[in-house]
């Protein structure tokens, strides 16, 4: 039988990461030794992002045809160039948001992905419970993409609209690329579920503090919008750019409107945004990770799909990689089966998500409620490991020589 072991995972260490999916795969083929195993971990575009498809990468890499110059390469930390130049940039924005500073180290990475010369930059944009870290709106982004009012000083509550004339040059260079944003969370950059404010449910602010940043933001979005309508801000080349000049201003001011309200544009400590306002797409992490790997042809090609997440429930299972793999395998026939260290999904919600079979190695309910993560109570490596084992002799039918 042809197993899929489709594993959800998150973290920096790339070591790690690849000592977990290679203790994954041993549980199985130890239960199941005359299985075929495919391990395609999976990423919601949050830590980890590069570093998993740099994983994929490294299956396609003993190909005779590929000619040593579209090698994939790491031109910086988190920023993995796959197919050489002219090929696709993905950038792990977890690394750069983890350097300090706000949003300057992800502005940075996104400088030396483009110095590749890639024809497509994918930007990874993890949500506030993946990186503890305070949102800027990408106020450092613009400093490091050279906007002079930006650079070297942090997000004020008083930025002026002449402060941004050069918001249209910062953003030109990200206009030259098909500019992807793949969040990890889809909320907005303002209101009762935006940046500031997970920011606060998620530790990295107090409730007051969130409050004051939310004010902040918003004034920052007053001044791009009243930089747009007064023509301050020239429109990046390239791609087209919602800061256009337009000739009405309450349809310049809408469409800014708008831009903030998008999902995944609070994404990246708030970074979204000005990914949509260059000209970018965004879209759903696991969606674009799942389309790197190539999870669909490779569902198509199992007989069994299995995945996992630390904490399965409805809102956890939204724009997860366990959610991107079934509804693959439902697509073309394939059960879907997932392992969860604690579950309160029940067996109509779990149907109707495509699953086949919910595996638990916990009944007690998860207290945090949440996605998971990098946080206390995530599902033990061993614990997963024996769940996969049981679920290896319930769906591998047993073979014997004769």
């Amino acid at each position: 039988m042809r197993v899929l072991l489709a594993p959800t995972l998150s973290g920096d260490d790339a070591h790690g990461l690849a000592a977990s999916s290679a203790h994954l795969v041993d549980a199985w083929s130890g239960a199941a030794p005359h299985d075929t195993v495919d391990l395609c971990a999976l990423s919601d575009g949050g830590p980890g992002f590069a570093t998993l498809v740099a994983a994929r990468s490294d299956d396609l890499a003993s190909r005779a045809d590929l000619a040593p110059d579209r090698r994939d390469s790491w031109v910086a930390p988190g920023v993995l160039l796959v197919g050489g130049r002219g090929g696709t940039a993905y950038v792990d924005g977890s690394v750069g948001l983890r350097a300090g500073a706000g949003t300057v180290g992800l502005g940075e990475q996104l400088l030396a992905a483009l110095s590749a010369d890639p024809s497509r930059v994918v930007l990874g944009m993890p949500g506030p419970d993946q990186v503890m870290v305070v949102p800027d709106a990408g106020w450092g982004l613009l400093g490091a993409l050279g906007l002079e009012g930006a650079s070297g000083r942090g997000l004020a509550d008083d930025v002026a609209a002449e402060v941004l004339g050069g918001l249209g040059a910062a953003l030109a260079c990200l206009g030259e690329v098909d500019l992807v944003g793949a969040a990890a969370r889809d909320l907005p950059l303002l209101g009762l579920h935006g940046t500031s404010a997970s920011a606060g449910e998620f530790g990295a602010l107090t409730a007051a503090d969130a409050q004051q940043l939310e004010r902040t933001v918003g004034q920052l979005a007053h001044a791009v919008w009243d930089s747009a309508v007064s023509g301050q801000a020239p429109p990046p080349t390239g791609h087209p750019s919602l800061l256009a000049p337009s000739q009405a201003a309450d349809t310049a001011t809408r469409r800014l409107r708008d831009v903030t309200g998008l999902p995944g544009a609070g994404a990246g400590a708030g970074v979204g945004w000005l990914v949509a306002l260059a000209g970018g797409r965004l879209l759903p992490g696991a969606a674009v990770h799942a389309e790197a790997v190539a999870l669909a042809p490779r569902v198509a090609e199992s007989d069994l799909v299995v995945t996992t997440l630390d904490h399965l429930d409805a809102s956890t299972f939204h724009g997860s990689g366990a959610e991107q793999a079934a509804t693959a395998a439902a697509a073309v026939g394939v059960p879907c089966v997932v392992v969860a260290g604690t579950s309160m999904m029940s067996r109509r919600e779990s149907s109707a998500a495509g699953l086949s079979a919910v595996y638990v190695a916990s009944e007690q309910p998860d207290p945090r409620g949440g996605r998971g993560g990098e946080q206390d109570g995530d599902l033990p490596e061993d614990g997963l490991a024996d769940v996969l084992r049981r679920v290896a002799r319930s769906w591998s039918p047993a073979r014997s020589a004769r």
